[in-house]
């Protein structure tokens, strides 16, 4: 298998001591890695589609740490982000605080004490680098279908199943005129992982990018000032982006988003998702397969969706009228 380009600038953020075996560890991976995880004084682990695998200093890959694993201490980790920074993390204040770093369209998570954004080297417990995948998929005839007919569309899925793949399928195939006709699409792009890959896709050539980190502020910027005929947002978040994205629904524009949950039926328990389905903002609801690259397992009809979520006795209340 050919070794990602993404995960290999990932693992070229390490030091000394750790660059050479984790380069190792991603030629022997024989599936693609979704995500590093670094844990302070503890363990490098790779996470793939189907398992956590932990790195060791000879590129050995195992499904448990033995006497030879990568331990990299606190340092290490605060030298991992001090790179991905470009060494300016003031520059990156505002992520930081929110707890993340964005880089090369990698997503890097840091925990520890820096609720400022400011992480000092012994403050750091562990990072975890979310690793992209870069194919632009092949077209579901499917859900070429699903775009072609609007009414937008929300995915459904856990972490790690390729909500944010999907949903950069989705822009390129929308703004490179794979549907037929050029869209206007409206990208907010709060966690910096669909910049890189626009930056690198040519053929799209109709897609906006909104470098908001505020999901309600980028919203209302692309709205009232880009006049998109989509517009695509991961990871859906609360009432107040609910409420915006139901107002903006009624000026006509299609919506893509992306909610975390197992099912339809776990993501209707979520009042704002409720609502949204509620009003019929989007519909076609695209439910995730496990393992990774934004595999559909199915597509439901705003009408399905709604049934199933007014089948779980968590979410009775979504079955009652609502509005946003």
């Amino acid at each position: 298998m050919k070794t990602q380009t993404e995960l290999i600038g990932a693992v070229r953020l390490f030091g000394p001591g750790f660059r050479e075996p984790l380069e190792l560890c991603a030629a022997a991976a024989g599936e693609p890695v979704c995500e590093i995880r670094a844990y302070a004084g503890k363990a490098v682990a790779f996470q793939t589609a189907s398992a956590l695998l932990f790195c060791h200093g000879n590129g050995a890959l195992a499904s448990a740490p033995g006497a030879g694993a990568l331990r990299p201490r606190p340092q290490d980790l605060k030298a991992v982000l001090d790179r991905a920074a470009d060494f300016s993390p003031y520059l990156h204040r505002e992520s930081l605080s929110r707890g993340f770093l964005p880089r090369g369209g990698c997503r890097i998570g840091v925990c520890g004490a820096g609720a400022d954004g400011n992480y000092p080297p012994q403050g750091i417990t562990s990072l975890n680098i979310r690793i992209p995948y870069s194919g632009r998929g092949e077209p579901d005839p499917a859900l070429l279908s699903v775009l072609a007919r609007g009414g937008g569309a929300l995915v459904v899925g856990a972490p790690g199943t390729g909500k944010t793949t999907l949903l950069r399928h989705c822009v390129f195939w929308l703004a490179s005129g794979v549907t037929g006709v050029y869209r206007r699409t409206a990208v907010l792009d709060v966690n910096g992982e669909f910049s890189p890959f626009l930056r690198n896709a040519p053929e799209v050539l109709t897609a906006d990018l909104v470098p908001i980190p505020d999901p309600l502020s980028a919203l209302l910027h692309a709205v009232r000032l880009l006049s998109p005929e989509y517009v695509v947002c991961d990871e859906l978040g609360g009432e107040a982006e609910a409420a915006g994205i139901a107002a903006a629904a009624n000026a006509g524009i299609c919506f893509l988003a992306s909610v975390h949950a197992a099912d339809v039926r776990q993501a209707g328990e979520r009042p704002a998702v409720r609502r949204l389905i509620g009003t019929g903002l989007f519909r076609t609801v695209l439910e995730l397969s496990p393992g990774g690259r934004g595999r559909i397992g199915r597509i439901l009809t705003r009408e399905e969706a709604e049934r199933e979520i007014c089948g779980s006795a968590a979410a009775d209340r979504a079955c009652q009228p609502v509005s946003v």
